[in-house]
């Protein structure tokens, strides 16, 4: 299993952004490390049961979840999303980091300094406002459960290379 074990060296958070900070640093790191840890063709492969997802559609998918969450709801970009073609993606463990990483770095230059109350303004959502919290919120929690579904796929594929 790919764990972050032992956690990332990161400092202690002491606002709410470096906490949003800090959690989604580490699910991004659970992440990726999960696809550096085996060959790319890995990537493509998928579990023999219905609904199952590759890894690289995992990862794209979670990635393109992050963006939008983040940088169109929370920061207002237009970002195009297409979900269902998501699923449908293959991708190399190098792109994946190459967008986690580019995706990071807007994040903290957006969150990890703001003040309380920056939080609880309203986002736009096409389902209706949401403050931003709870945006940042889901986006943690999102990243966190596909982050265990990478887990179990690796291992899965491990399994079946015995």
């Amino acid at each position: 299993m790919t764990s972050l074990s032992p956690p990332l060296p990161l400092p202690e958070p002491q606002t709410e952004g470096e906490q949003f900070c800090f959690a989604m640093r580490r699910n991004m790191e659970g992440v990726l490390r999960g696809l550096e840890s085996v060959p790319q063709e890995a990537l493509s492969w998928r579990p023999a049961f219905d609904g199952a997802n590759t890894l690289g559609a995992i990862a794209v998918h979670t990635v393109a979840s992050c963006e939008w969450w983040v940088l169109a709801c929370v920061r207002g970009d237009d970002i195009p999303r297409d979900r269902d073609a998501e699923f449908r993606a293959t991708t190399t463990a190098t792109e994946v980091r190459r967008r986690f990483e580019a995706w990071y770095a807007a994040v903290e230059a957006l969150i990890r300094d703001q003040p309380p109350g920056w939080f609880a303004a309203l986002s736009q959502h096409p389902n209706g406002d949401r403050t931003r919290r709870r945006c940042l919120m889901h986006t943690v929690e999102h990243m966190a459960q596909h982050f265990g579904h990478i887990e179990m796929t690796v291992d899965l594929w491990r399994a079946a290379q015995q």
